[in-house]
């Protein structure tokens, strides 16, 4: 049986609505969206995905500093239907592409300095700093609930149920676990435990 569709799109613009200018994030500097911000730099940045001829659960890296654009970025991938593949602001080269090739990834979704280094090793980027925010007057199609969400990255790729560590990621898990460390995915509708 398949998970119904979920219309997350509808979902934060209701919030946005309900909430406009009260903040939804405030990052560590002070800086902060409100709900009607976040949901239109959100659908902004799924506008642009879907008109780059994405389809939902095609792998989107989101390459970003701990702030804002993150946030959003999380929110415009899951709300195109996208599977995110979060990547960590400090990863090495050699991280960043364990992830690409591990998730199948092509496109990654960054901003200055990070966003230059995926160029540099030849990855198609999507720009923070060009999306503009868009209030759409309907809200996106429904994303199917049974297709990926979110991929973890850069240890595993689950669509083949082999799972990958770094040999970091084994050095650390295996001082803290005795049998093989529990690893989470999500699709739209759940999270799944490995």
């Amino acid at each position: 049986m398949s998970a119904p569709n979920i219309p997350w799109s509808n979902a934060l613009r209701v919030l946005a609505e309900q909430y406009e200018d009260r903040d939804a994030i405030r990052d560590r500097e002070g800086n902060s969206l409100t709900f009607r911000e976040l949901s239109a730099f959100a659908h902004g940045l799924a506008e642009r995905l879907r008109s780059m001829g994405l389809v939902f659960g095609t792998p989107v890296g989101t390459f970003l500093p701990n702030g804002l654009q993150a946030i959003w970025g999380m929110y415009g991938c899951k709300i195109s239907g996208m599977a995110e593949v979060a990547m960590s602001s400090v990863y090495t080269d050699e991280e960043v592409m364990w992830s690409v090739k591990s998730s199948g990834l092509k496109y990654v979704i960054s901003v200055g300095k990070w966003a230059e280094r995926c160029r540099d090793l030849g990855l198609d980027v999507v720009d923070c700093d060009t999306i503009m925010p868009t209030e759409l007057e309907e809200q996106l199609p429904a994303v199917p609930g049974d297709i990926w969400g979110r991929l973890p990255s850069p240890q595993a790729q689950h669509r083949s149920l082999n799972v990958w560590y770094t040999p970091m990621q084994n050095a650390l898990w295996g001082r803290h676990c005795k049998r093989r460390p529990y690893l989470i995915i999500q699709n739209q509708a759940k999270n799944y435990w490995l």
